[in-house]
């Protein structure tokens, strides 16, 4: 990394040291309380508490104390995180009447059971004045104060830290109040930079050695340019709710595992892992107390901290389909090889969600690039490229594996050939016997491991392995010949719409000119 970059994430780490520092240094939270020994709140109030939110507490201190007839009045200043329409509700025995700056907003008042009232306000963000009432006319008393933010399905307590006093410490807390929405997301794209850089680095030394002309990579660029832009537009749709996305609650529960303890997915654990970059970031910020995991603002962050995994992988799987085409056709003609990805139906769909699909299809590119480079130069780091990425393709999606086991004969087949070109059973015995075959084999079988976490959890893995195929669909086609024309009519049916017709049609003349060169 280059000296900027460095000078940069320390001052990262600093900026995050001295955030949590001024959390941890906030002003005193609550609104101040005054009481009455009385429920019709006459006369001067007869006494103050310290400042705390509204709640049963303070009022099951005041009835032991001051008898059962009491009015107490909280005053001090809501801070609201941002801006949006704001559900109240406030549940009560006796009475309480809720004012927002100096507005009655909700009344639940007179002598009665527990009964709930709720009310509606726009919000801007920032300090408003807030006063709660309450009269207790005998008994025991009752009250629970809650609302439900924008984007919140559901009411909940009134985060404590929103209160303040008076307005001067209220400006403090809406310091502390960003500090507490944002540190967290801000962490979790840190860890995540570090890894994107490294891929990003490995990747332009590769796009380097494979396109001399700045012209190439100029077009490169701007096609990685148009495919962010196009992967980014709607990456918010839907947040949270995707079908069959990796979801923060998983995450959570495999660190708080520690990946091990028998602790399994209906899917391989390579992916959560490299989703537990990003969520470390909020496990953090949630361990030292600046920000809760539950906090409305960073369930939706974490949700999208996972989107933006799979765009990032998305945009690699847009170089490596670059640089396998420019290693087969050379760097000009490769230039619509990431379009041609980049274009497709499934891949704009899948780039921003947060499914293992464009993860494992980044492994596959990754594979097929060390593949397509043994072909042709054979180089010792091409067999650790293929092994490497065909271990994190299966280690993402166990069905990766079908479209790798053939790999291994490929590479025989390539170069099981005599000095004269042809090919023999005796050169395909000597390629066979190549100690770093063999190596780059041992060493995929050792990277899934590590990726399955297999030594540390075992039973874990042996989980996964029923669980993986419990979900799997069973007896679509029927086994006979029939059933395989059906599988192949399904699987180009497929193909088209996967690709979209024009590129399949592309794809179809593709493949029929290249037969036709070979024959000629």
């Amino acid at each position: 990394m280059a000296w900027m970059e460095v000078t940069a994430l320390v001052l990262a780490v600093g900026a995050s040291v001295a955030a949590v520092l001024v959390v941890r240094d906030a002003p005193a939270r609550g609104l101040l309380v005054r009481y009455w020994t009385n429920p019709g709140f006459e006369g001067v109030p007869a006494g103050r508490l310290d400042p705390e939110p509204p709640g049963l507490p303070a009022i099951s201190r005041l009835t032991r104390v001051v008898g059962s007839q009491v009015g107490i009045e909280w005053a001090g200043t809501l801070v609201v995180p941002e801006p949006g329409l704001y559900r109240f509700e406030i549940a009560s025995d006796d009475g309480a009447w809720l004012y927002l700056d100096e507005a009655l907003r909700l009344d639940n008042g007179g002598a009665h059971g527990v009964i709930q009232a709720t009310t509606a306000v726009q919000l801007d963000r920032g300090g408003h004045l807030f006063r709660l009432r309450y009269m207790n006319a005998g008994g025991s008393g009752y009250l629970k104060v809650r609302w439900s933010p924008p984007g919140a399905a559901l009411l909940q307590d009134i985060p404590s830290h929103l209160f303040a006093p008076d307005e001067s410490a209220a400006g403090r807390l809406r310091a502390v109040a960003l500090i507490r929405q944002w540190l967290a997301p801000a962490w979790a794209l840190l860890l995540l930079y570090i890894p994107t850089r490294l891929a990003a680095q490995w990747l332009s030394l590769r796009v380097g050695e494979a396109a001399t002309s700045g012209r190439d990579r100029a077009w490169l660029g701007g096609t990685l340019v148009a495919g962010a832009a196009l992967l980014v537009w709607g990456i918010t749709w839907n947040i949270g709710r995707g079908l069959d996305e990796m979801v923060p609650a998983d995450v959570i529960d495999a660190m708080a595992h520690r990946f091990a303890h028998g602790w399994h997915l209906h899917y391989p654990l390579l992916h959560v892992l490299v989703d537990a970059i990003p969520m470390s970031g909020f496990v953090l910020a949630d361990a030292l107390g600046v920000s809760a995991m539950t906090a409305p603002s960073n369930v939706i962050f974490m949700a999208l901290a996972f989107r933006v995994v799979s765009l990032l992988m998305a945009i690699g799987v847009l170089v490596l389909a670059f640089l396998c085409a420019a290693e087969v056709l050379g760097p000009a003609r490769a230039r619509l090889a990431p379009l041609g990805v980049l274009l497709t139906p499934v891949f704009l769909y899948y780039g921003k969600m947060a499914n293992v699909d464009v993860p494992y299809l980044f492994w596959f590119a990754l594979a097929m690039l060390g593949f397509i480079r043994l072909l042709r130069h054979r180089q010792d780091r091409d067999y650790l490229l293929l092994a490497l990425g065909a271990a994190g393709a299966v280690a993402t999606k166990d069905m990766a594996y079908g479209l790798l086991t053939l790999l291994p004969i490929g590479v025989l087949a390539a170069w099981a050939r005599n000095d004269d070109g042809r090919w023999t059973w005796s050169a395909f015995g000597r390629e066979l016997r190549q100690r770093r075959l063999w190596v780059a084999g041992a060493t995929s079988l050792l990277l899934y491991g590590v990726f399955n976490n297999v030594l540390v959890n075992w039973q874990g893995y042996l989980g996964h392995l029923d669980a993986a195929a419990a979900s799997r669909y069973e007896n679509i086609f029927s086994p006979g010949f029939a059933g395989h024309l059906q599988l192949l009519q399904s699987t180009a049916e497929l193909l088209v719409f996967g690709l979209g017709a024009p590129l399949a049609a592309l794809a179809a003349a593709g493949i029929w000119t290249i037969a036709r060169s070979r024959e000629s």
